[in-house]
């Protein structure tokens, strides 16, 4: 009836493996900042996984027709999995490029005789974390901060989570790439 009143109805199904979902199940088990992603739902659904993938299949064979099939998708890569679809429904509905026309920055106002107040005297919350801009912009009255050298307080594992995340980025990007020079004819 949707599709027969002129919707486009495009249905996506990210499947994601057994390995997989697990790690990511540990992950978050691990990663105290991952940890509110567990819900009791979560915690419970795990007795019932083979019923859920069961009736996930069922849901599947009744519902996938012709006018209306659903598109499965390898999420095992989440980045990827995201690219993939966004390149499947952007080729799969009409729509025209809206992207804006560049624009210039105007200059900035000089500040003539204004002198903005003393840092000190403003009550500023405490920097508990130094952040990407600790020592970026110092000094030339911009108040920006960076990272490094003494203020970087971070304990040890976050520094090397932080080192995997730069290496997962990196992968990510040569996914990136691959995408963006691949030929999009094949959907």
């Amino acid at each position: 009836m949707l599709i027969r009143s002129g919707i486009a109805l495009l249905k996506y199904w990210f499947s994601v493996s057994d390995e997989v979902q697990e790690a990511r199940f540990k992950d978050r088990l691990d990663d105290p900042a991952k940890r509110w992603k567990l819900s009791p739902m979560d915690m419970a659904a795990r007795s019932k996984w083979v019923d859920y993938s069961r009736a996930k299949d069922a849901m599947l064979e009744f519902s996938d027709t012709p006018d209306s099939p659903w598109h499965i998708v390898d999420a095992n890569d989440k980045y990827c999995a995201r690219l993939n679809v966004i390149t499947h429904l952007l080729k799969s509905v009409p729509y025209e490029d809206l992207t804006p026309e560049s624009i210039e920055l105007p200059p900035r106002q000089k500040a003539g005789k204004y002198v903005r107040p003393p840092i000190d005297s403003q009550k500023w919350i405490p920097r508990i974390y130094p952040g990407a801009l600790a020592t970026e912009g110092a000094g030339d009255g911009n108040r920006g901060g960076g990272r490094g050298g003494a203020d970087d307080f971070r304990p040890a594992q976050g520094r090397e989570r932080e080192k995997r995340e730069e290496e997962e980025q990196e992968e990510k990007m040569s996914a990136r790439d691959m995408i963006k020079n691949a030929s999009l004819s094949n959907y």
